[in-house]
């Protein structure tokens, strides 16, 4: 049977103008559920960052869909990421990845 996932439209706020890369934003959003939920609740919350979506520090990551709320709440928990100040907030949760990549370049065409 085929898992049910999510998308979620990420973006990250840096408080200087800072571009960080996607393995460092994901390896942070990684630990942040492990503080927050332990080792059983990052295998529940089956991460996985979309390469080629990561671009000026928004990105898309999918999510297990019974995890989405958790993951929400770990990710506004993240106050730096390599020891320069930043926050991460969810933009937008898809259920197709279609769809979250067109939120995604139409609110990149926004700014």
């Amino acid at each position: 049977m085929r898992e049910k996932v999510r998308y979620a439209v990420v973006e990250v706020l840096p408080c200087d103008d800072l571009n960080f890369n996607k393995e460092e934003v994901f390896d942070e959003i990684k630990s942040s559920v492990l503080k927050l939920f332990g080792l059983s609740g990052l295998s529940e919350a089956k991460l996985w960052m979309i390469n080629n979506s990561w671009n000026k520090n928004m990105g898309i990551i999918k999510v297990d869909r019974t995890f989405i709320n958790k993951f929400k709440a770990s990710v506004l928990t993240i106050k730096e990421i390599n020891k320069k100040k930043a926050s991460v907030r969810t933009l937008k949760v898809s259920g197709t990845l279609k769809k979250a990549k067109s939120f995604l370049n139409e609110y990149k065409r926004r700014l």
